[in-house]
């Protein structure tokens, strides 16, 4: 699954070199403490009315160069997630596998209100209007991915940076008091 990249500005440090272990473990801990959640926390709350829902584990990664935090679905609806968010359906037949037939609402297109939209939005009702249909066989239209990955980082770019720029101030901070 490719992740969108949110980077940060630069700070300056006044000449000063800072102690790269201390900054490392400043902004390694401000990641796990805040940023992990967070990003967690705002994947959840995109499938939180989701029927097959999956969790959602993060990783981050500090280098001198270079911060990551990724974020990807867990568990046995991860696959759901891959078709909503990364790479959509296409066109296709969905039979029964349980029972004779498929039973639903349905009053023809525009019935159907999925929870999410291709604009990153996912506060739909996920409901059918309609007289109940049986159907031994259904044409799926298919749909394009969702893309919340992107829409994710853009809503939590400036959190990101500011929470970095923090960290980064407090290990400069801390790397300063331990070489006096």
């Amino acid at each position: 699954m490719i992740m969108p990249k949110i980077g940060f500005r630069k700070i300056r440090s006044r000449g000063t070199r800072p102690d790269w272990s201390a900054l490392r473990k400043e902004v390694s801990a401000d990641l796990d403490r805040r940023v992990k959640p967070e990003m967690v926390a705002l994947f959840d709350n995109i499938v939180a009315d989701w029927d097959h829902r999956p969790a959602f584990r993060a990783r981050k990664s500090v280098s001198k160069t270079r911060l990551s935090v990724y974020a990807w679905p867990v568990g046995p609806y991860a696959k759901i997630w891959k078709w909503v968010s990364v790479t959509g359906t296409d066109p296709h037949t969905i039979t029964p596998s349980l029972a004779k037939h498929l039973v639903f609402n349905w009053n023809g297109p525009g019935s159907y209100r999925a929870h999410t939209a291709v604009d990153g939005s996912y506060d739909g009702p996920g409901e059918s209007t309609g007289p109940v249909r049986r159907q031994y066989v259904v044409e799926h239209p298919g749909f394009p991915p969702r893309n919340f990955e992107r829409h994710i980082a853009d809503k939590y770019r400036k959190t990101f940076n500011s929470r970095m720029e923090v960290a980064f101030k407090r290990g400069i901070r801390r790397s300063k008091a331990l070489s006096k």
